[in-house]
């Protein structure tokens, strides 16, 4: 297999804004990869302005790569498609464990804390495009440039390491949501075929054999090479969301038999830090906000996309949480359409679930193997 050919910005060599004899100025002017989606020969970076004059640096009309950008209402439903991912059908287990209303409090805090990250990750690297004169870059990218330019030298040296670490954590990242995808699927596929309404498992054949059956269909979707034939079940995917959290709402109001008031409030400490682990993964929206920002109209305006779009997720996330554990008490199991009776709506919504967590499978392994794949192929190949 040949080599991918990466497109890069030339990144040219002005005037320095320190004096000629510090340390900076001997660096070499070096190039980095433009494609957001590929993986190309790690960058190095050298300051082109100095903190003050990088603000007046225009890096909008230096993306000239833009045929379409987006403004704020489809950047928020960018942000709204890929923020309500598959963890949402899981939100009521996360309440079960801390205490329904632990977790209400718990999700509002969270989602302020998530979208705030979200905006100082955006405006750190608008900064960065100015002190380095690229209009824009990569977490990775972001990442090493950020220590090179540190003021001390300690920091400096560990800025490659530091590279690797991050696109590390992001492989990791996707590698082990895809396995949390799978046991997903295998238990609602599970719950189809056999029909009794009973979560288990055990039984024959067992949850193990369900999981394996997945293997070629998976490995199958993870050879779409061109992600944008996936995209129209990613916007499928929004309003699926709103017909579970429907859903969801009205067997509690029709069949629940307690109070909200009679489930625990607060459970435990560890109860809390699952709590924390699942709505995190159920609605962080860090991951995606540099190809957002990148394909913005008016990227300086991301803040605004942040306050349209939290306030939504926070309101779906709590909403599932709360009137799932309502309902369904101690006996919460994930994914919540588990719980589902065996009627069509509910059904059609099962297989939907399947279909959806199997793209979005798709879309996070690319993105993990993509890193894998080119020191793969650099080191181990030598392609």
């Amino acid at each position: 297999m040949k080599s991918r050919a990466t497109q890069v910005y030339i990144v040219e060599d002005i005037k320095k804004t320190e004096p000629e004899n510090s340390e900076k100025s001997s660096e070499p002017v070096m190039t980095i990869p433009a494609q957001l989606d590929d993986f190309g020969t790690p960058a190095r970076f050298s300051e082109q302005n100095n903190p003050k004059e990088a603000l007046y640096y225009d890096f909008r009309a230096a993306r000239t790569n833009l045929p379409r950008p987006n403004g704020i209402v489809g950047s928020v439903l960018h942000m709204l498609t890929y923020g309500l991912g598959a963890g949402f059908p899981n939100m009521h287990v996360a309440y079960r464990e801390s205490g329904i209303w632990t977790g209400l409090v718990l999700n509002v805090l969270l989602a302020v804390l998530v979208g705030y990250c979200s905006c100082i990750l955006v405006w750190s690297a608008q900064k960065m495009y100015g002190r380095v004169q690229v209009p824009n870059l990569k977490y990775q990218d972001l990442a090493e440039a950020t220590l090179l330019l540190s003021p001390w030298r300690g920091l400096r040296k560990s800025a490659r390491a530091f590279r690797y670490l991050v696109e590390l954590t992001i492989a990791l990242h996707c590698f082990g949501s895809c396995c949390v995808f799978v046991v997903m699927i295998a238990r609602n596929l599970k719950e189809l075929v056999e029909g009794t309404g009973y979560l288990s498992d055990e039984g024959d054949p067992p949850l193990t054999v369900y999981i394996i059956s997945l293997v070629i269909p998976c490995t199958a979707v993870c050879m779409a090479t061109n992600l944008k034939h996936l995209a129209p079940f990613a916007i499928i995917a929004s309003f699926y969301a709103g017909a579970v959290l429907l859903c969801t709402m009205w067997y509690c109001f029709k069949y629940a038999k307690k109070s909200p008031l009679d489930r625990n409030g607060y459970n435990s400490v560890m109860g809390v830090f699952e709590f924390i682990g699942i709505c995190i993964f159920a609605s962080e929206t860090a991951s995606i906000a540099l190809p957002i920002e990148n394909n913005m109209h008016k990227p300086r305006e991301f803040h605004r996309v942040i306050l349209l779009t939290m306030p939504i997720l926070a309101s779906m996330t709590m909403a599932i949480g709360f009137f799932g554990v309502w309902h369904y008490g101690d006996n919460s199991a994930p994914p919540i359409l588990i719980h589902f009776p065996f009627k069509p709506f509910p059904i059609q919504l099962k297989v939907f679930l399947c279909l959806m967590v199997y793209v979005i499978y798709a879309t996070t392994f690319h993105v993990g193997f993509d890193i894998l794949w080119f020191y793969l192929s650099t080191t181990a190949f030598g392609l």
